[in-house]
């Protein structure tokens, strides 16, 4: 077809017109196009916690609550997405890549990343004055403390998670032990501060010594203030006991039996100190002279000088079991074991290869591994290491000098500082004291203990003065958890002596001795949160009238005494009370039906319920319990002997345990001497006092003889010390003393009788074993004497007057037993106070009324108010007649019983 070009610019023009009206042009009106738009979105990775918000362009919040993609509601061109809220529970931190932009295609490529928050864990330590505390925050990320003050784990931890904040090392140095308070819980979203440890210097509590010549372990509470020790009973180890240790925790002990190839375990009583056998001693090697517990309390070595090795044994946490994990060889005549501060290393003195065994201590299971043996002096009897772990120090019998070495950290080597140290003659121990600042020595030959400083940089030792004096043949020293008292067990005179330390200079003090068992070999200590104290309880009276006892509850700050309700019936004229040492049972003497009424004593209240009557002979007058609490003695006034009985220490049911034994004639008194080696009774008619001996498994009596008195004697008492016995003589007005043998209880006369005043009934020794006391029932009043410790002599100090207001007077004698006693001295001539704190002068002014011919009424009145009845038998017998009849003040050396007082017993 054939167009003309006119044509064609006709057509061109109308296509642009259409061009035109297609693109909103020329006045036909059209809308304009809108852009094109698209979605965002992306991914979410590392979520854990709740809670995120994101949100695009400052708005279209969007929640997300798990990984993976997400996508805002609102399409778009510009974007930028970012965190609205970040997550909790834990605390996350989001961050978002690649969130902003113009989209020209949906957006899938915006990348939110979560991580988990963590903070720092810490806190403060308090109190602390040792060295070597570390400290561990989920079984993990140790922490070293040097000081008090703020402290932070290096490792901290993720929100969410918990943390756990204990204590992994103890101090060694000065042996505190730190507590952790707010230690655990779960981190949330700030740093945890709180963590509070505190450090204190466990009280010295509880001391037990081994004693070889008698099979026993004599325990001991220990006065934290003043150092002194306190006769607590005993317990029946194995053969020749040698060596005795008690585990860091406090709670078990354990006997190295040389003559019965054992050792023997115990848990100790937390509040009395009590030790309980857990069953049957276990297997050891030949002869085994040590035996000591590992830091963390999981392993025993024992060193077994016959079998030349060392026996080692898994420690049960809860029942303190032994269990046995074989031996390991060690050199000739193995004598002592030591185990250093990190419970990596064991050393062993091997007494007859003239050196020292090294071990390393499989931290898993306490097996030994031999690292060799160094060179000691002559005959190395005892190897200690210092509290930092740093060095080692052993005691060289024969060639009496100590030898020194330094420890690698690392291998548990032993290298010699050099020349060994003069000691004193046969040295048998070396300790060194809790700061690490001085080392001990006893010496055996020379009967005294070196002391020397210690080189904080070398290990050197250098002497501090002469030596001072011990008992004969120390065997062992140690130092107290404080650093304040050291303590020497004397196997030759049977006893300890204390000293107290000086903490600059490290010279020994004496404190004094106290008697122990027979062959006092080794001593071990026992710390606590707490000093031991002796608190007041119960009391109790024996009514002669009216054949009961009565209760009372005291009042521990002013010693009233409140009724615990009716009185329980006992036999016929009940004419003395005593309570076992564990304040569990009690027991009468009764004098009218010749036997004894025994009663469980309800730990609550006090009260008092039957366990039945034994029989004793004609005339019982007094009893007293043992110190440990498992035999008991009936003094029987006609047929003038003694009846001895067993203790069910769970009934508390006597048992006899054979004929009475033979006194002198009417026998008025009957005590135990505070170790629980003697019994001594005061003879009346024959002016005398019988001496006995107590056979440790059975009780059963032997005579050591007799020694004169005075006239009429009729109480005796011994010291705290164990040392010296005092007797009332009641128709000579005096008072005699004697000193007591270590070894055989034997009486010896110390000089003159002192004058007491008229007819006196009753004498009794403070708990410090530095007063008397004796009451004159002729002259009404008490006579009060300071005692010399040395030689045990009596010096009169003053007179505590009576206000008698009728010739008649009762034999209602106050006592005070039970574990416990706290007896405070302040101006004794005014204040001097009995057995749960009550005043003498409040006591003998205690206001006596007639009320028949039968009987009599004490009425304590102070402030004028009458406060407590104690009721009381009115006899024809002359010594019954008029003035004070006996108190006795808790007796130091037995925290239970202050010897063999009738009427009122106080039980704590």
């Amino acid at each position: 077809m054939h167009f003309s070009s006119t044509k064609i610019m006709q057509v061109s023009v109308f296509l642009v017109a259409l061009l035109l009206a297609a693109c909103g042009g020329g006045s036909g009106g059209g809308g304009a196009t809108p852009a094109a738009t698209y979605t965002i979105g992306g991914t979410l990775a590392g979520l854990t916690g709740t809670g995120l918000v994101l949100q695009n362009n400052a708005a279209d919040d969007l929640a997300v609550s798990a990984d993976g993609s997400f996508t805002f509601a609102t399409p778009g061109t510009a974007y930028a997405v970012t965190v609205k809220t970040q997550p909790g529970n834990p605390v996350q931190t989001c961050t978002v890549n690649g969130g902003s932009g113009t989209a020209s295609a949906n957006v899938t490529g915006v990348a939110v990343t979560c991580s988990t928050n963590a903070y720092t864990v810490g806190g403060s330590v308090s109190g602390l004055a040792g060295t070597g505390l570390v400290l561990q925050d989920n079984n993990g990320d140790d922490l070293a403390i040097g000081a008090n003050g703020a402290f932070t784990f290096a490792t901290s931890v993720a929100s969410g998670a918990n943390y756990n904040v204990t204590v992994k090392t103890q101090p060694t140095l000065l042996f505190q032990t730190c507590t952790v308070a707010n230690g655990s819980g779960a981190v949330t979203g700030a740093n945890i501060g709180g963590v509070a440890v505190n450090c204190v210097t466990p009280s010295p509590r509880f001391a037990y010594v081994a004693n070889s010549a008698d099979n026993t372990v004599s325990i001991y509470t220990v006065n934290a203030a003043t150092g002194r020790l306190r006769h607590n009973g005993y317990v029946l180890a194995g053969t020749a006991p040698q060596s005795v240790t008690v585990d860091p925790s406090g709670k078990f002990a354990y006997v190295a039996n040389v003559l019965s190839n054992s050792v023997s375990a115990y848990t100790i009583n937390a509040g009395t100190g009590a030790l309980t056998s857990t069953g049957a001693a276990v297997a050891a090697g030949t002869i085994p002279y040590s035996v000591t517990v590992d830091p963390s309390g999981k392993f025993a070595y024992v060193a077994n000088y016959g079998s030349n090795n060392v026996s080692a044994y898994t420690i049960n946490a809860s029942t303190g079991v032994l269990t046995s994990i074989g031996t390991v060889a060690a050199g000739t005549g193995p004598y002592s074991v030591s185990v250093d501060p990190s419970g990596k290393f064991a050393y062993v003195a091997n007494y007859s290869s003239h050196n020292v065994s090294a071990y390393t201590i499989n931290a898993a299971t306490g097996v030994l591994t031999s690292i060799g043996a160094v060179a000691a002096g002559s005959f190395p009897i005892s190897v200690c290491v210092d509290p930092a772990g740093k060095f080692a120090y052993v005691a060289n019998h024969l060639s009496s000098n100590v030898s020194a070495y330094t420890i690698n950290a690392t291998t548990g080597a032993l290298t010699s500082i050099g020349t060994a140290v003069a000691a004193g003659v046969n040295p048998n121990s070396v300790t060194v004291d809790p700061s690490g600042k001085f080392a001990y020595v006893a010496n055996g030959g020379s009967s005294n203990v070196s002391a020397y400083s210690i080189n904080a940089t070398t290990g050197a030792l250098t002497s501090i003065g002469a030596a001072v004096a011990a008992g004969n043949w120390p065997s062992a020293v140690s130092v107290d958890s404080t650093g304040k008292f050291a303590y020497v067990a004397n196997n030759g005179s049977n006893n300890v002596t204390a000293y107290t330390v000086n903490a600059t200079t490290g010279a020994l003090t004496s404190l004094g001795t106290v008697r122990g068992g027979a062959g006092s070999t080794s001593i071990a200590m026992a710390g606590g949160a707490a000093a031991v104290s002796y608190t007041p309880k119960f009391a109790y009276v024996a009514n002669q009238t009216s054949n009961d006892v009565s209760a009372y509850t005291i009042n521990a700050t002013t010693g009233e005494l409140t009724s615990v309700g009716a009185t329980v019936a006992a036999g016929t004229q009940p004419y003395s009370v005593t309570v076992d040492p564990s304040g569990k049972f009690a027991y009468v003497a009764n004098y009218g039906s010749a036997n004894v009424s025994a009663y469980t004593i309800d730990a609550a209240t006090g009260v008092l319920t039957s366990a039945g009557t034994v029989a004793a002979d004609t005339g019982s007058i007094s009893v007293s319990v043992d110190p440990t609490g498992k035999f008991a003695y009936v003094a029987n006034l006609f047929p003038g002997n003694v009846s001895a009985y067993t203790i069910n220490a769970t009934t508390g049911v006597l048992t006899s345990v054979g004929a009475a034994v033979a006194a002198g004639t009417q026998p008025r008194s009957v005590t135990v001497d505070p170790s629980g080696k003697f019994a001594y009774v005061a003879s009346a008619g024959s002016n005398n006092v019988s001496a006995y001996t107590i056979n440790s498994t059975t009780g059963v009596l032997t005579s050591v003889g007799a020694v004169a008195t005075g006239s009429f004697p009729l109480s005796v008492s011994v010291d705290p010390t164990g040392k010296f016995a005092y007797v009332a003589n009641y128709n000579s007005h005096n008072v005699s003393t004697y000193a007591i043998d270590a070894t055989t209880g034997v009486l010896t006369s110390i000089g003159a009788a002192v004058a007491a005043g008229t007819n006196p009934h009753s004498v009794t020794v403070d708990p410090t074993g530095k007063f008397a006391y004796v009451a004159n029932n002729g002259s009404n009043d008490v006579t009060f004497y300071t005692i010399n410790t040395s030689t045990g002599a009596l010096t009169s100090v003053h007179v505590l007057h009576h206000q008698h207001q009728h010739r008649g007077i009762d034999q209602c004698r106050l006592r005070a037993v039970g574990n416990r006693p706290r007896v405070r001295h302040r101006r004794p001539q005014r204040q001097a106070r009995l057995c749960g704190e009550l005043d003498l002068q409040q006591y003998f002014g205690l206001h006596h009324q007639h009320r028949d011919r039968g009987t009599d009424q004490y009425r304590r009145s102070r402030g004028g108010g009458n406060r407590t009845l104690l009721r009381h038998h009115h006899r024809h017998d002359p010594v019954m007649r008029s003035g004070p009849r006996r108190f006795e003040s808790c007796n130091e050396t037995s925290p239970r019983k202050c010897g063999a007082c009738w009427g009122t017993k106080f039980i704590y």
